[in-house]
């Protein structure tokens, strides 16, 4: 599939209205994982992110184009570079509540920076252990699934896996999991069950194992991997079990940012990057959920806008349409430059 590039295209599943609740933003960090929570409350939990650069280029915009002034909870699943490098730039420019981690001994130097990171800013650190619970209001419960005391061979079966829900709805997200992890959480006797999974080890063939995915029975498989990878992910037999698990997939290498969105009963996804308010066309604008052709005009009307915020000024446009476009939107650096000019 051809990958859409500065597009946003919308994909509704029982959902014939805009949702607010609850808001889970899989990032495009090419070959790696970072996904951004975010509660009807503006709580936030940032799940893994990326690469360093990957963490510089997108992750931190990306969280400053949404507003974000604080990162409530950072998860770091497993010490690999391509989940916790991006953590560093991220801790550079937000203010952390609390930092959870698998507590894995890696010894590289990226590794090494992240702990100082959160050492030197004194954040609380925690190691959790199945069973255990994470608060974050607005969230019904985050269950951590794994690992357990024993460890197992490899960092990637020892990733932190959260299970979500939000009133009717449950998301998984198990880190790079491998076939032996996923075969120990079937054993766990813990709740499996998701609509939505985040498809563990980028779709690897080493995990995705049809047992596993028909305890989930997810209806969404959002997979986070780069194009043309050199890993060959994903494989063609976790495609094939999550077609027989009942699984749609959506990935990060062909749609780019992929944002799902829900009420606790319905879903919505968004398939793209936010659309630039400053270039898009009519078109484009009246599409976004909450405005149609009369407010769309008025943007128009109303551009070069500096900041999203700006966009309140717009009559007709308050604060909840406002909550309803973060994440759908953005202001571009160059148009926002022009905008401030005298």
């Amino acid at each position: 599939m051809k990958r859409l590039v500065g597009c946003l295209l919308l994909v509704l599943l029982l959902a014939s209205a805009a949702l607010a609740g609850l808001d889970v933003h899989f990032l495009d960090v090419g070959q790696g994982d970072s996904i951004l929570i975010v509660t009807a409350q503006e709580k936030t939990l940032l799940i893994d992110g990326g690469t360093e650069d990957a963490g510089r280029r997108v992750v931190v915009p990306y969280l400053q184009d949404l507003g974000v002034e604080k990162i409530d909870v950072l998860v770091a699943t497993h010490p690999h570079v391509d989940h916790i490098g991006g953590l560093i730039p991220v801790l550079a420019s937000f203010p952390v509540g609390r930092v959870i981690a698998d507590g894995q001994i890696h010894t590289t130097r990226t590794y090494e920076r992240f702990l100082t990171a959160i050492l030197e800013q004194d954040i609380p650190f925690h190691t959790p252990k199945r069973g255990e619970y994470i608060a974050l209001p607005g969230t019904d419960e985050i269950l951590v699934l794994h690992p357990g005391e024993d460890l197992l061979p490899g960092l990637n079966n020892n990733s932190v896996v959260l299970r979500l829900v939000y009133k009717d709805v449950a998301f998984l997200f198990p880190g790079d999991l491998e076939a032996r992890g996923e075969k120990t959480l079937l054993a766990s006797g813990l709740p499996l069950a998701a609509q939505v999974l985040k498809v563990p080890h980028h779709g690897s063939k080493t995990s995705s194992t049809l047992e596993f995915l028909q305890a989930v029975s997810p209806r969404i498989g959002v997979i986070q991997v780069g194009a043309d990878n050199v890993y060959g992910h994903p494989d063609e037999k976790a495609l094939e079990n999550l077609k027989a698990a009942g699984a749609m997939v959506f990935r990060t290498d062909e749609y780019g940012r992929i944002l799902i969105r829900t009420d606790g009963a319905d879903l919505q996804i968004f398939l793209g990057p936010p659309l630039d308010l400053n270039e898009a066309s009519l078109e484009e604008i009246e599409a976004l959920p909450g405005i149609g052709p009369v407010l769309a005009r008025r943007i128009v009307a109303g551009r070069p806008f500096g900041s999203i915020e700006e966009l309140t000024n717009v009559p007709g446009i308050g604060p909840g349409t406002l909550r309803k476009l973060r994440g759908l939107i953005r202001v571009s650096e160059v148009e926002a430059k022009c905008a401030s000019a005298p």
